[in-house]
């Protein structure tokens, strides 16, 4: 089976749309889920965690997963109000990393949840699970 998890309720598919917040046409490297700010967050796959922060994307965390089947997998999530582990902890999936906010470029309380498969970035939505 797959080793991968994905959060629910889908506000904005990946692909090409018009940015919410800045209005610019550019392509969704990800999918954002709806959820209300605190709602818990968890590691979509099990791997080391990393922090990092941008003004567009807020409060950010990568979680290298290392080799599954065969292909890289690096997930993201983005716009949390706050997270719950520790910069390059190692993460099981299913373990809460963080919390829902509207950090960065946000119309309101959601996660963006983006998957680089092999260094490119994919629709979440194409992988098993969904």
């Amino acid at each position: 089976g797959h080793r991968l998890t994905w959060p629910r309720a889908v506000a904005s598919a990946c692909g090409y749309r018009v940015h919410p917040v800045t209005c610019v046409d550019t392509v969704h490297q990800g999918c954002d889920f709806a959820a209300s700010g605190g709602t818990p967050k968890y590691a979509a796959v099990t791997g080391v965690a990393t922090y990092w922060d941008c003004e567009s994307c807020g409060i950010g965390i990568d979680i290298n997963g290392g080799i599954i089947d065969g292909h890289s997998y690096v997930i993201t999530l983005c716009h949390l109000s706050s997270r719950s582990i520790a910069d390059g902890q190692q993460v099981k999936r299913g373990d809460v990393v963080g919390a829902t906010g509207s950090t960065g470029y946000a119309t309101g309380a959601h996660v963006h949840f983006q998957v680089a498969q092999d260094g490119a970035y994919i629709d979440p939505m194409s992988l098993p699970g969904f």
